[in-house]
Formats: structure tokens, C-alpha cells, sequence
């Protein structure tokens, strides 16, 4: 998994220093192609292990990854909006929240209703 963390790092400094975008596109589009789906949602896993501190190119290329199965980046959101402090949802939160398709999820509905009822807010 450290290799392939350490390919997507490198296509992300190629974009957003060297603003080579075609390396991004390549690694990620290769990345969903050859990975199985257990293996992606493992790697997500991984890769989002630091949630709140990503860059949100981090983000973007998990969105990608996930592709249809939205299912992995909202439990971790889950996991992130447990933690949720006075102040409100983090960045991360709030750009997964506006950046994934929630359609995609069939048990959305049932993922938040158990986020809501387990987590109490003071």
C-alpha cells in the first residue's frame, strides 16, 4: 500500500507544483482499472487514515477511486462527524460532503440514521 500511496503523492505534487495534470489522471485512471474493489476500499482506508489534516487533492483522487462505491469515504465521514467539535464539521467533512455523489449510496439512509442515533451532540 506504501507504493501505491507514494504514486499518487507524486501525481499530486506533479499537478498542483508542476501542474502536470496527466500524470494524476494516468495514475488514478490506472489505479481504478487494475485494483480490485476490496483492495480500493482498503487502500482508501489508508490513505484517508489522517482525515482532517489531508490536502484535498487527497480527497479528490479517493472520490475517483471509489467511483460507485461511495460506501467506504462515507463511513469515514461517519467516523469524522462522531469527532464533530462546537465549532462544526471540518474541512474534509464538508468537502466530502459536497464532492461525492450521496445517490450513489443505497444504505445512506441507514448509515446516517446510525451516524445520528449513536452520536449525541452537546
Amino acid at each position: 500500500m506504501e507504493e501505491m500511496k507514494w504514486i499518487l503523492d507524486e501525481a499530486i505534487y506533479a499537478k498542483t507544483v508542476l501542474k502536470v495534470s496527466k500524470l494524476f489522471d494516468v495514475s488514478v485512471d490506472v489505479f481504478v482499472i487494475r485494483i480490485g474493489d476490496g483492495r480500493k476500499t482498503r487502500f482508501i482506508k489508508y490513505y484517508l487514515s489522517d482525515f482532517a489534516a489531508l490536502p484535498t487533492e487527497q480527497l479528490d483522487i479517493s472520490i475517483k477511486i471509489a467511483g460507485e462505491n461511495v460506501k467506504v469515504l462515507l463511513e469515514i465521514l461517519k467516523e469524522s462527524m462522531a469527532n464533530v467539535s462546537k465549532s462544526g464539521l471540518g474541512k474534509n467533512s464538508t468537502y466530502l460532503l459536497e464532492n461525492i455523489d450521496l445517490v450513489k449510496c443505497r444504505e445512506l439512509e441507514l448509515i446516517f440514521t446510525r451516524t445520528f442515533s449513536t452520536t449525541s451532540y452537546k
